[in-house]
């Protein structure tokens, strides 16, 4: 469709963790998505989309950083990833498929 913005869609194998803080508790439930570059946090579930922030090119393969964010017991903590970057995504306008929280869930646990 004319002037529609790409979506970028992620598959499960694409997720890169470089380092996961959560690995010491049992992640209770996802709370959001923080973008690296903006600070911003989507609402309690809504963990499928995050607008493109920071574009890292220097890597064999391009990569989108975000950050998510979980309830472990009674804490609230995060884990900074990388997602793979499609050729044309624009910064704070493309929009990247994540994870569904059953997903998440897993990946956390």
């Amino acid at each position: 469709m004319e002037g529609e913005v790409p979506r970028m869609k992620l598959s499960n194998d694409t997720v890169v963790f470089n380092h996961a803080p959560l690995s010491m508790g049992k992640v209770k439930e996802i709370i959001g998505i923080c973008l690296d570059a903006h600070g911003l946090t989507k609402e309690r579930g809504k963990v499928d989309t995050v607008i493109v922030g920071d574009l890292d090119r220097r890597g064999p393969i391009p990569t989108i950083s975000v950050t998510l964010v979980a309830q472990v017991g009674k804490e609230t903590k995060d884990t900074w990833t990388q997602l793979e970057y499609y050729p044309g995504a624009v910064a704070g306008e493309d929009m990247a498929v994540v994870k569904d929280k059953s997903v998440c869930d897993s990946l956390f646990a």
